[in-house]
């Protein structure tokens, strides 16, 4: 469109051009005088015309290709006709004529200085269209034979090529300032380039460094490792491995760079040890690498490394965390059961003989009942360093947790070597502990268990070791039992004992008797005792032996709320006012739903609430007095009897009978199948009976069986 738009306009030109000359010829004619001014008209005005045509056209070398051609042509045709009617006027025209060719020639020089302006091939082609246009003439021929050398033409071409040599030699100084200044901005600009570079190499917050491949000395550093190291940059550059780091990290730092300069990828290192100027001692985490020049040989090797100090610190200190106990800082159950796989399993393959003791401490609770958790804590810690203090190197002291420890030992010569060890722990942890001014004196029961002749596993020991310290407190704190295999029966029984329980009150295989109450002033029964029994396979089984199973498997709950509501059921039937006595275990007592499980009994029976009696022990006072104290109180209130059981084998009965006022008062067998053989028997239920009756309680003499017993009574 653009070379369109100028073929038009050259058009339009030459058809003025055209028409000039036409009024040029008859102006002439008519009038010579005005002959000079049309024809400036005529050479100039179009000129100009299109020098403001093309001082507008594009002026990149792409787009001055493309109308290349026409400015040529044009510039060409312009001069070639300038030259020719500014010559003839020169020798014609008179005084006139030669100023008017004079002004035409300015006209052309203007021209060439406009057309300097352009650049490349525009400002090239508009020169030659300069030069060439006047040599045109001779070739059309000139007046008077050709140019005279004193022509406007020849002064042009004379004038020309002196501006084209200014032009060029302007060009060129130009050129060369141009250079210089682009030298200067690509130099300010590499310049800042290198700022910037070395501002991110100093900043990175790892460790940087490169090292010249042939001499192993440090090139470049940045400013974390100089903060790293704590030694200035300048002595760091130039410095060799000996310099910074121990003899043997120095032999590992080159052998990481030899295996850096034959491998093809980055060479990993880890926890790599480095010594600051302070004597700190760094672990580095990084990579190095080479770097090769054109040949292809090793020049630098670049290494990259971050301070994974507190990082290791804090891994430790989660190891810490998970294998040893944070109170104590002895190993925990996680650390203790791998040092006992390790012991077990020497002593499987016959290396050596291993002990498990498993201990206990006693009385630890009343320590914190009465004392704080506070004076407990270092009660353990105590007991941890004197349990350390009483083994060898080679053995293993682990807290399990609460107040149960446990000893590995290992290499034993024979088990009397921890029979020993038992015996002085349980001497030195009866010592008193002396605790922010005070003693305290607690004792210690252990369990001991042999592998490998105990046990075929880790688990199975460890199980055996557990049940000879149950075996211990059975017999009594304070001392050591070592495991028989004879308890292995006890155990599965127990284990027989609890499944066929589950199973019994699943099918409902339980039964409830009732041993009859008699009023002796009267002689008629006035209530009776529900008893709970279970036939095991056809066979009775005793109470003493089932209930204390059934409160360890938590059954005791389930199975005395039946009782409770099977009783109230078949006392509705009997007679007024006689009542039913039901005992509740300590783990009942402290349920919860207690109350509204007797309120319910009795609302599904109909049986009015004074007609119900609940038993319980001295030992269910013993479990949190003040709780349990209220819940006697809310039964009293809803109108049901409160007995105390087995009274005379607790330890605080007189205290307890001040604290709540009993409606009856039962004496334990054990003193009733006693009567007739022993006096103080005698002496101690006579007592009793006077201190109910002085209380205003009823005294229940249980398990009279014979008619001397029933006349002492």
């Amino acid at each position: 469109m653009l070379k369109q738009t100028f073929e038009d306009r050259c058009a339009n030109r030459r058809q003025m051009q055209a028409t000039a000359l036409f009024l040029l010829l008859a102006t002439e004619i008519i009038r010579p005088d005005l002959a000079p001014l049309l024809l400036f008209a005529i050479c100039v005005a179009p000129s100009l015309f299109e020098q403001g045509f093309r001082l507008g056209l594009p002026t990149t070398e792409e787009e001055a290709t493309k109308v290349l051609p026409l400015i040529c042509l044009s510039i060409g045709i312009e001069a070639a006709a300038f030259s020719g009617f500014g010559d003839y006027f020169w020798k014609f025209g008179g005084y006139y004529g030669r100023m008017l060719a004079m002004g035409e020639w300015c006209a052309v020089f203007v021209h060439a200085a406009l057309t300097f302006r352009l650049s490349g091939r525009m400002a090239a082609s508009a020169l030659a269209g300069v030069l060439v246009g006047p040599l045109l003439i001779p070739l059309i021929g000139a007046p008077q034979g050709g140019l005279p050398s004193d022509s406007p033409s020849m002064i042009a071409l004379a004038v020309v090529a002196g501006l084209l040599a200014v032009s060029q030699v302007a060009h060129v100084i130009r050129q060369a300032a141009l250079e210089r200044k682009l030298l200067v901005q690509r130099r300010n600009a590499a310049e800042l380039d290198r700022a910037f570079t070395n501002s991110i190499v100093e900043n990175v917050p790892n460790l940087l460094f490169v090292v010249d491949a042939k001499t192993r000395r440090h090139v470049l550093v940045n400013k974390a490792a100089e903060r790293l190291s704590g030694i200035d940059k300048d002595q760091l550059i130039g410095a060799g491995y000996d310099t910074l780091y121990p003899v043997e990290d120095a032999e590992r730092v080159r052998a990481l760079d030899d295996e850096a300069l034959t491998s093809t990828a980055p060479v990993p290192f880890e926890d790599q040890k480095f010594v600051s100027k302070d004597g700190q001692t760094h672990l580095l985490r990084g990579r190095r690498v080479s770097v090769r020049d054109d040949k292809g040989d090793p020049r630098y090797i670049i290494g990259v490394a971050e301070d994974v100090t507190e990082i290791r610190e804090a891994e430790a200190q989660v190891r810490k965390l998970a294998h040893y106990d944070s109170l104590t800082e002895l190993p925990n159950r996680v650390l203790f059961r791998s040092r006992l796989y390790e012991a077990f399993n020497e002593a499987s393959a016959g290396q050596s003989r291993s002990a498990l003791l498993w201990i206990d401490l006693d009385y630890i609770q009343e320590v914190h009942d009465t004392l704080g958790h506070l004076v407990a804590d270092h009660l353990l810690i105590g007991v941890a360093e004197r349990l350390l203090a009483s083994v060898r190197l080679e053995d293993t002291v682990a807290r399990l947790g609460g107040d149960e420890f446990a000893v590995v030992q290992r290499g034993l010569e024979s088990r009397e070597d921890a029979i020993q060890l038992a015996k002085r722990l349980v001497e030195t942890l009866s010592q008193p502990f002396h605790l922010q001014g005070r003693d305290v004196t607690i004792g210690a029961s252990i369990g001991i268990a042999f592998a490998p002749e105990d046990g075929l596993t880790v688990d199975e020991l460890m199980m055996h070791a557990d049940m000879a310290l149950y075996r211990c407190k059975e017999l009594g704190r304070g001392g050591y039992f070592v495991y028989d295999p004879a308890m292995d029966e006890k155990r599965r029984a127990r284990r027989a004992m609890e499944q066929d329980l589950r199973q019994a009150f699943e099918r409902g295989d339980f039964s409830v008797v009732y041993q009859p109450q008699l009023h002796l002033d009267s002689g008629r029964i006035s209530g009776c005792e529900a008893l709970l029994r279970w036939n095991r396979d056809g066979k009775p089984v005793s109470p003493a032996e089932f209930i204390p199973v059934a409160e360890d498997i938590g059954l005791i709950i389930p199975l005395g709320e039946w009782v409770l509501r099977e009783a109230c059921k078949e006392a509705a039937k009997w007679p007024a006012p006689m009542k039913v006595a039901v005992n509740i275990s300590p783990a009942q007592f402290k349920d919860l739903n207690l109350i509204r499980t007797v309120i319910s009994a009795l609302a599904q029976a109909g049986l009015s609430a004074d007609r119900l009696e609940v038993e319980i022990t001295e030992s269910t006072l013993l479990q949190g007095n003040q709780n349990n104290l209220t819940t006697l109180f809310r039964l009293r209130e809803l109108g049901v009897s409160v007995g105390l059981d087995d009274f005379g084998t607790g330890f605080s009965s007189l205290n307890y009978l001040r604290q709540f006022p009993f409606t009856k008062i039962k004496i334990d067998r054990s003193f009733i199948s006693d009567l007739s053989m022993s006096v103080e028997s005698v002496s101690i239920v006579r007592a009793i009976a006077g201190l109910a009756r002085n209380l205003g309680m009823q005294t229940t003499a249980e398990g009279v069986e014979t008619q001397r017993q029933l006349e002492i009574v």
